[in-house]
């Protein structure tokens, strides 16, 4: 039955997609200039709703991420964590609400510079180790990369390489671990120059102690980095600066990991359930 609700959720997701192609499609002779923007203040959810076709899937969002806040966004599968995230990369419009950057709305600027999105299914090309980390940053030092790598656990692994950073890891980074993959991801992100670091499961594919590893490199970052994690790893979110638990497309509660556990509510029981599974 889970499989059936993924499946179902996926078609639903493609089938909004496929409204927002062809609506862009039919107005591809509106010129719409954006504007740049940093990233020095907030972003803010104002009063966000969501539906695909005619099921509402997020409802009434309000929201504040301040610049340099650790944010994890936890709930069970389809309770809405992706769908606010996607709204944030403006892949969908909201159906009610807005979005804003600093007190701009994001509709009206150029959000790509901004955000740099991880996602489980890394994007890695049939190239060198060192091609594949500088796509984020091509100005990026030896000195700057090796330190992203280091913080990501994957600098060991490349320097036992043969060719360490020249290494050609084939279509898809196949000639790599899945764990491998996903800590070369991170690595680039950390890389990025982008002032905004999206995870989606980054840590998926890694045993705990490599994800808790990276956690702590998550929690040391300087603050001109924010950070926003969609994870179902609760048992790493301790030094996070606010955990957001969603379920049926609303925040149901928000804090700390040690507040929400005295809260004794949702997020308690999803904790449960994880340590229970890590026993």
């Amino acid at each position: 039955s889970k499989s059936l609700t993924t499946a179902f959720y996926s078609i639903q997701k493609g089938s909004a997609s496929a409204d927002r192609i062809f609506k862009i499609l039919e107005s591809k002779n509106e010129k719409k200039i954006l504007l740049n923007q940093n990233f020095n203040e907030q972003i803010t959810f104002n009063n966000i709703s969501f539906q695909y076709d005619q099921e509402l899937t997020l409802k009434n969002i309000n929201l504040i991420i301040n610049k340099g806040e650790k944010i994890a966004i936890v709930g069970e599968s389809g309770s809405g964590k992706s769908t606010l995230i996607e709204l944030l990369l403006k892949f969908y419009k909201p159906l009610k609400g807005s979005i804003n950057i600093d007190g701009s709305n994001i509709e009206h600027i150029n959000t790509r510079p901004l955000f740099t999105l991880i996602t489980q299914n890394v994007m890695l090309f049939n190239d060198t180790i060192l091609k594949n980390l500088t796509i984020a940053n091509q100005n990026a030092s030896m000195e700057e990369i090796q330190n992203a790598t280091r913080q990501a656990h994957i600098h060991t692994v490349i320097e036992k390489l043969k060719n360490q950073y020249q290494t050609i890891i084939g279509p898809q980074g196949n000639d790599l671990s899945g764990g491998e993959r996903q800590r070369l991801a991170i690595a680039r992100a950390l890389l990025s120059k982008a002032p905004i670091l999206i995870f989606d499961e980054p840590t998926s594919s890694l045993d705990s102690e490599s994800n808790s590893s990276i956690q702590e490199t998550f929690n040391k970052l300087q603050s001109n980095k924010t950070i926003i994690l969609i994870t179902h790893k609760l048992t790493s979110l301790e030094k996070y600066d606010k955990i957001l638990v969603m379920k049926e497309g609303q925040i149901v509660e928000k804090g700390q990991h040690s507040f929400l556990l005295e809260k004794n509510g949702v997020y308690k029981k999803l904790y449960e359930i994880e340590v229970m599974k890590q026993k």
